[in-house]
């Protein structure tokens, strides 16, 4: 999603860096990892899943967190989880 949102949008984000301290201070990667993708996640669950309610698209992110860290698991998530460390 990053990756996309980068590339659909690099000069809006150009000209974010250039108004904006905080979103400058983070990096265009910071910025669109910590901000925008998880944006996007939860409009894109509001569309799925036909929520009006930001709040509940959130808490269906948050809900399926763990089925999305097994399904698209990298070595570190798995060993933690087979360890039983949290994640």
């Amino acid at each position: 999603m990053g990756h996309t949102i980068a590339t659909h949008m690099s000069e809006a984000l150009k000209q974010e860096l250039k108004r904006d301290k905080v979103a400058r201070a983070a990096g265009v990667g910071g910025y669109v990892n910590a901000v925008l993708v998880p944006e996007l996640a939860v409009r894109l669950v509001m569309e799925d899943m036909g929520l009006m309610d930001e709040q509940r698209a959130r808490d269906v992110l948050s809900e399926s967190s763990n089925v999305g860290n097994l399904l698209n698991a990298d070595d570190e998530n798995v060993t933690r989880e087979a360890e039983g460390e949290e994640g």
